[in-house]
């Protein structure tokens, strides 16, 4: 009877091991993606301004059809919120490719989002 109930109770700390483990696991991958969407949400909302900045005329403080001038500080008063960084990687006359790096760490490396925002197309297309 005391081999019986020994392993039982072994059996019963190895579920609830597992359980933990798996418990973790998909903690860490939730939270992994709500930062992921935190960053596209906030991308989207300097998308927007970048647009408005393309259309608006120079001497309204504008880039005049064209995002070769426009910085992050136009976009953004703050380059950095408690989510993530985000800079302007590149800017061409038609394109503009803007970036956030999450402050949070996946695996050994930071979640990072790219948005491109083209002026030919009503919608920023997300880089992975």
């Amino acid at each position: 009877m005391g081999q019986q109930q020994l392993l039982i109770a072994l059996l019963g700390v190895a579920i609830v091991g597992i359980a933990i483990f798996v418990g973790i696991t998909l903690f860490k991958g939730s939270s992994e993606e709500e930062t992921r969407n935190l960053i596209i949400h906030d991308l989207s909302g300097l998308a927007l301004k970048a647009r408005e900045y393309y259309w608006r005329p120079r001497c309204l403080g504008g880039g005049d059809k064209s995002f070769e001038n426009i910085s992050i500080g136009y976009l953004t008063s703050e380059s950095e919120n408690n989510v993530a960084r985000y800079y302007v990687e590149s800017a061409t006359t038609s394109v503009l490719i803007i970036a956030g790096v999450g402050k949070q760490l996946s695996g050994e490396d930071s979640i990072r989002v790219r948005m491109r925002i083209d002026a030919t197309k009503k919608k920023p297309e997300i880089l992975e």
